[in-house]
């Protein structure tokens, strides 16, 4: 009976290894898809929002501002405010000893190219020292202050550098552009800032003071108190750092999934020697012209499987000017199995001295006869339509060879049917 007509409470090694495979690919899609749906289905966490103080209205401001008369024309109603004339300017920073900061912001030199990061500045009237006025600042930047000129109401503009480059940055400012000065310890304006290129790029970042009279006209201006030309580097090694710092589990997976492909690939061809005692030894037996083909492809499968010196095939293993039958009795006593190849013209090969079979000296007779006069297990193997032959067929000295079960090799199934004869070896 052939052996290829298992129960099916008992999978093939081919079912098993299919299973695995399907079970591995399960995993491999589910840690994809938990790695790459959250880059699409995930919001990403907003920055704090920044503090508004709410520009006033006109008629308040006008309310405020005390009337111009005689005795004060020509000076401004804000007692923080000078006259605009550059020398006074000058000459009020030069008597000032060592000012405290009253203006914190906090620019990033480096940035990568579609990637939001926030920018802060805070100005204050009051006597704030630096480490409390920049306290919390949004932003990876680093914090930077100076000492300028204030006033009631200012304004604070960021802007996207050269138009010439196309405006490298696309800026969001997330406070109103002119606010009131002292209402509280500072005041803030905030910055979503996001460049469009890389290279060396270029921020432009103005402060102003707005003084304005009650009519407004002529005694209305405003002045510049700082204007920063903040060079950005926008780097392609940091975007590949910022890359490996935010998705290193995506990019850990795409290194563990070939890792993970040869490991159980060598675990499924290796799966059967690991369970063997190590002892096991193969002898091929076949006669050249009824199933060389086969036979040396069914070798170099077991040679994979259990290892060169594990198995015995007389293509290159016999040394020259050895006695045959010496040698055999030497191989069989080693082997576990001896596999016996029955192609179509195993059983009725003939010379001219008649059927091989029939010839004690025949070397196919001699490897079988001696190893099942030796109870060594003996699988015959079916190749291609060939039959398992009936005990009248076979000499005496073989005729035992029929109560061995046997294993079918499919041309159509041949991957299979080996993964079956290797485990039917074990």
């Amino acid at each position: 009976m052939d052996k290829d007509q298992q129960s099916p409470a008992n999978p093939s090694p081919t079912s098993r290894s299919k299973l695995l495979w399907i079970i591995f690919a399960v995993v491999i899609v589910g840690l994809v898809l938990a790695s790459v749906l959250p880059l699409y289905t995930s919001k990403a966490p907003d920055q704090p929002p920044a503090i508004m103080v709410p520009p006033p209205e006109t008629s308040y401001i006008e309310k405020q501002e005390a009337p111009i008369d005689s005795q004060s024309a020509g000076q401004s109603t804000d007692s923080s405010i000078e006259a605009p004339a550059v020398s006074r300017l000058d000459s009020q920073r030069a008597a000032a000893p060592e000012p405290t900061p009253n203006i914190v912001y906090n620019p990033p030199k480096e940035m990568t190219v579609g990637e939001k990061e926030r920018i802060e500045v805070r100005i204050t009237s009051k006597a704030l020292s630096e480490a409390v006025l920049a306290a919390d600042l949004h932003g990876e930047g680093e914090v930077q202050s100076d000492h300028i000129l204030t006033g009631k109401y200012m304004s604070v503009s960021l802007c996207c550098g050269n138009p010439s480059a196309d405006y490298p940055f696309d800026i969001k400012a997330l406070n109103e552009y002119k606010q009131i000065v002292g209402l509280g310890d500072y005041t803030q304006w905030a910055f979503d800032v996001t460049p469009q290129k890389k290279g060396p790029q270029e921020l432009n970042l103005t402060v102003t003071v707005h003084q304005r009279s009650p009519g407004g006209g002529e005694n209305s201006y405003s002045i510049p108190v700082k204007t920063e030309n903040i060079q950005v580097k926008v780097d392609p090694v940091r975007e590949i750092k910022t890359l490996l710092a935010e998705h290193w589990q995506w990019l850990g997976m795409l290194i563990m999934i070939p890792l993970l492909v040869i490991y159980v690939t060598r675990s499924l061809r290796n799966k059967n020697r690991k369970m063997r005692s190590g002892n096991e030894s193969v002898f091929i037996s076949y006669r050249r012209d009824d199933s060389s083909g086969y036979s040396l492809a069914i070798y170099e499968k077991l040679k994979l499987a259990l290892g060169d010196d594990k198995v015995f095939m007389d293509l290159d293993d016999i040394p020259h000017g050895v006695d045959f039958s010496e040698h055999l009795e030497k191989v069989l006593s080693s082997a576990s199995t001896v596999l016996v190849m029955i192609g179509d013209a195993w059983l009725n090969a003939s010379n001219e001295h008649g059927r091989r079979l029939d010839n004690p000296s025949d070397f196919v007779r001699m490897e079988v006869a001696t190893a099942l006069d030796r109870d060594i297990r003996v699988i015959p193997v079916l190749l291609k339509n060939a039959q398992m032959p009936t005990q009248e067929a076979l000499p005496e000295a073989l005729q035992s060879l029929t109560k061995r079960n046997a294993i079918r090799i499919y041309d159509d199934q041949f991957e299979a049917s080996i993964q079956r004869l290797i485990a039917s070896l074990g």
